[in-house]
């Protein structure tokens, strides 16, 4: 995770631009990449879900999959750390 204090920053903002343009695809793509970026993949995953719905791109179906893929690697990692 990097710097998630200034990641939260930028999350606050992407949130308010999603909530004032709700059909924007590409606001949607930002703030799943801003999640992303944090760590937070679920969280990614289902706003970049949103830009996929609002609009059917290549980009969001393939930032899909990586979301899906870091969330899985996290879990992963999660539980070998665990297990330690």
């Amino acid at each position: 995770m990097r710097n998630p204090g200034n990641w939260e920053k930028v999350i606050k903002v992407f949130k308010t631009d999603v909530e004032q343009s709700p059909t924007n695809s590409r606001a949607f793509f930002d703030f799943g990449v801003a999640y992303e970026c944090a760590g937070s993949y679920e969280e990614a995953r289902t706003a970049v879900g949103k830009a996929c719905q609002l609009e059917h791109k290549s980009t969001y179906l393939k930032e899909i999959a990586r979301c899906e893929r870091l969330h899985r690697q996290s879990l992963r990692l999660h539980k070998v750390n665990i297990n330690r």
